[in-house]
């Protein structure tokens, strides 16, 4: 993996502009570069869920973008708003809600590692209603899901978009819990650079840093994941 994505991206550092490339990582794999947004035009669905954070994703038009790439005759898109920097049980449960409401067969996740790992747990819930957070911890979960899940990160350095690991926080309890299980990991992720240019100057070199020490981690770490 790690080999393939060097080399898409020197490639597109070669050629002095970033263009759209498909990176074969999650299952349908990882579209990133310029305009990578725009991939969201081919996506087949009726319903549509977008799980997002505060209002920044509004502020600077992302979420207007996303649901003019996605509209068309008949599609439904809702919005979830609200996950905050450390996704909650009570965030988690009021998303599920509207999930259940809705009844999407596509979640779009947009934002930072907090929404996402939200979403990743509202999913789970969602397809999975047997599941909930008084068993999640001590029962084998599911291998598959129906549900499409897509995930798109504004910010560097978690990785969220890639990975089968969910973090909440139980606010009850002041205590987090991470669920690891492989059917968390998004289907799609859309890495566009443009999402990241709309965050403040400090916490993107921040979050950029957070990146470079992950993929140092990656490069000399030899223990299996």
């Amino acid at each position: 993996m790690f080999n393939t994505f060097h080399s898409a991206f020197m490639f597109n550092i070669k050629k002095e502009e970033f263009y759209m490339s498909i990176l074969p990582f999650p299952a349908q794999g990882i579209v990133i570069g310029k305009n990578a947004l725009e991939h969201l035009k081919t996506i087949d669905f009726t319903s549509a869920v977008i799980v997002t954070g505060g209002s920044s994703m509004f502020r600077t038009g992302v979420i207007d973008k996303v649901q003019e790439y996605l509209s068309g005759n008949g599609k439904r898109i809702t919005v979830y708003n609200g996950v905050g920097k450390n996704p909650t049980t009570y965030e988690v449960l009021k998303g599920l809600q509207t999930l259940n409401d809705e009844k999407p067969d596509v979640i779009i996740a947009i934002g930072g590692g907090s929404a996402i790992d939200c979403a990743k747990c509202m999913t789970l819930f969602y397809e999975f209603p047997m599941i909930g957070f008084n068993n999640v911890l001590t029962i084998e979960l599911p291998k598959q899901r129906k549900t499409q899940f897509i995930a798109i990160p504004s910010t560097s350095g978690t990785g969220s978009e890639v990975t089968h690991v969910t973090v909440i926080t139980n606010t009850e309890e002041n205590q987090k819990f991470a669920i690891k299980a492989n059917i968390l990991k998004p289907d799609l992720a859309i890495i566009d650079g443009a999402l990241a240019m709309t965050m403040p100057s400090n916490i993107a070199a921040e979050t950029r840093m957070d990146a470079l020490t992950h993929a140092l981690e990656c490069y000399i770490n030899n223990n299996l994941d």
